[in-house]
């Protein structure tokens, strides 16, 4: 077994998969309530993504219930669940991989908290 494979492991125990955002593989899931939310998701997943997040978007036809169930199963950190209000709003409910939610969130003041959460190599979840 190598140095980095004995590590590797010791970490994955460690976190039980629920890696700090800073080294989750994807950090932010965003989730659209259904298809007609699907480009402004779009949107969205690339304005994360050309923040230096690692995005994942979930545009499935499933039910917004088991898209959600699915990034706390796969420990995504934070997901952002976008319709007609956040749209009209330009103000996000994030919620974490734990069930919390803050609401009404500007997207700018999310990114910066995020950076700096990943900048401090932060070993818990900012929300």
């Amino acid at each position: 077994m190598t140095y980095y494979h004995k590590y590797s492991l010791l970490l994955i125990e460690n976190f039980a998969g629920a890696f700090p955002t800073w080294l989750s593989p994807e950090q932010v899931a965003v989730i659209p309530v259904s298809d007609k939310y699907v480009d402004a998701a779009k949107e969205l997943y690339e304005k994360l993504d050309s923040e230096g997040l690692r995005v994942k978007l979930d545009d499935s036809n499933a039910t917004v219930g088991y898209k959600i169930r699915n990034a706390q199963m796969l420990k995504i950190p934070y997901m952002i669940v976008i319709g007609e209000k956040e749209i009209e709003t330009k103000k996000y409910n994030v919620r974490t991989r734990e069930g919390n939610t803050v609401e009404d969130l500007e997207l700018e003041d999310f990114i910066k908290t995020i950076k700096e959460e990943i900048k401090n190599r932060s070993l818990k979840l900012s929300y």
